[in-house]
């Protein structure tokens, strides 16, 4: 198999045309090649005919092991597993600690003290302050002379570096960091020589005993280990050097879904000036209100930023009126689907509250329903064998294509529709009404003999049949919302 990382780490302009390219090279030279290209799901561009799957969230069980696996080659004490899985347990609640790279890095703070950051924000402050100091200093200090370092292990450091690789992480050439920090630190060193001699121990070290700052592919090039390393660091540029919240703005717009930017801004906001992330999310509504009024959208949307800040934005005030947006542009949403990523973030708004729900489903509830039939249709046409002039249906393929399609894919308005029924709704209606209706959606119009031709199939089935289909489908529905509720989205 042919492993291929991080494609969420290409540019977003040239993602797209790389995916494709890599498809069609396989595809066409030896069709035979297994591939996976893996990629952060809020990057992840879908293309037809191509399998995906989705990694879930860490549970206990794979942490436990992992901590097993550590204590075993001797790099974790045994007496500190439970502490260390009580603490990760709450974070597991709060869809945090959902990766292995959260994992080692939490692994790494709690053997230097003790206890686990609560957010990320807190998280990256530590593995900074551990990965580039306290850990490695006594380790190192034969080696490198941390009185000419010293002077660089600071934010302001790693704050220069990623102003550098902007966008996206890029590879920084080495002299263009020796120049930079000359600029920046000559006033620290007897000499340029001496200043010269300490950027260069810096690289050295960080190359060799730190996860943080390392070598890129090309030659006397660097970058930072991983994106998120990154986007922490280019959050604090935004927060410290722009003071204007229209420049806040226009840098954030410079981003796309695939980054936590937005939410690292929000969250350092929030802990060192509350008086600007008030301003700053008041100015991403009234810029929201303007895109929807004056029908312009460039890059991402005022409403895209707010939906990814509201992991960090728990302001009673603020849910209300995100919540009130959404059920007063209705027609919006409906015409402007979001991509699954950001439709799971309005979905666990929306279901934090019996307020929110009863709101969007009194809106959307007429639209929620027919879209649900649309989509059990596509299902449908797919799982029907014709045989012998007579049609069988797969049930055990219409299970799996619903799940993925209708309980995992569905917009929010969808999916807070069937929390609320908690059962598939067989829509009695005759063809004329279902082809009017059709009509009534724009995209829906192309492929309007398709939805038709499945709708006469299950117009075919006998009462027995759609009883089946709707006990199913209905038993699938409630156990979906029993695990949305096990994950803290339906209360």
């Amino acid at each position: 198999m042919i492993l291929l990382d991080a494609l969420d780490e290409v540019e977003k302009n040239k993602r797209d045309k790389l995916h494709r390219k890599i498809v069609n090279y396989f595809e066409t030279k030896n069709p035979n090649n297994k591939i996976c290209i893996t990629s952060r799901s809020r990057g992840f561009i879908q293309q037809n005919d191509h399998i995906v799957y989705e990694i879930l969230p860490l549970n206990r069980d794979q942490i436990e092991c992992y901590v097993n696996n550590i204590i075993e080659l001797g790099k974790f004490e045994k007496n500190d597993k439970n502490i260390f899985l009580n603490q990760a347990n709450e974070l597991i609640m709060k869809n945090f600690l959902n990766s292995f790279l959260i994992l080692s890095l939490l692994v790494n703070i709690f053997k230097a003290e003790r206890e686990l950051p609560e957010t990320k924000l807190d998280l990256y402050q530590k593995c900074f302050e551990i990965i580039t100091y306290k850990r490695e200093k006594e380790k190192s200090k034969h080696k490198y002379d941390w009185n000419l370092i010293s002077y660089l292990m600071k934010d302001n450091t790693f704050i220069e570096l990623a102003q550098m690789g902007y966008p996206n992480n890029k590879d920084i050439e080495k002299n263009d960091i020796i120049n930079s920090f000359c600029n920046i630190y000559s006033r620290k060193y007897s000499s340029e020589v001496e200043t010269e001699r300490a950027i260069e121990q810096f690289l050295d070290f960080c190359s060799e005993r730190t996860e943080l700052f390392v070598p890129a592919s090309g030659e006397d090039k660097f970058r930072f280990f991983h994106r998120s390393f990154f986007e922490y660091f280019y959050s604090q540029y935004i927060f410290l050097r722009l003071n204007k919240i229209e420049e806040m703005y226009s840098a954030m717009k410079q981003f796309d879904i695939d980054s936590e930017v937005f939410e690292l801004i929000l969250s350092t906001l929030k802990q060192k000036d509350e008086y600007k992330y008030q301003e700053l999310i008041d100015y991403l509504f009234v810029q929201a209100k303007n895109e929807i009024q004056n029908d312009n959208i460039d890059g991402i949307s005022a409403f895209d930023i707010l939906t990814l800040g509201m992991e960090v934005i728990d302001d009673i005030e603020f849910k209300n009126e995100y919540v009130n947006y959404i059920v007063e542009n209705k027609e919006f949403f409906k015409n402007n689907k979001k991509e699954r990523f950001l439709d799971d973030k309005i979905l666990k708004v929306i279901l934090q509250d019996d307020e929110y729900i009863n709101n969007v489903n009194e809106v959307y509830k007429k639209d929620a329903k027919f879209e649900s039939f649309l989509s059990f249709l596509k299902c449908f046409d797919e799982i029907i064998i014709h045989r012998d002039d007579k049609e069988s249906i797969r049930y055990n393929e219409l299970d799996r294509q619903y799940t993925l399609r209708v309980l995992y894919r569905e917009s929010f308005y969808v999916r807070t529709y069937l929390s609320v029924e908690k059962k598939f709704n067989n829509i009695p209606i005759d063809r004329e009404k279902f082809e009017s209706s059709i009509m009534v959606y724009k995209e829906l119009k192309i492929n309007k003999y398709r939805y038709m031709r499945s709708f006469n199939l299950y117009d075919k089935l006998s009462s027995e049949q759609k009883e089946m289909i709707c006990d199913r489908l209905s038993k699938l529905i409630y156990r979906y919302v029993e695990h949305e509720k096990q994950f803290l989205y339906i209360q």
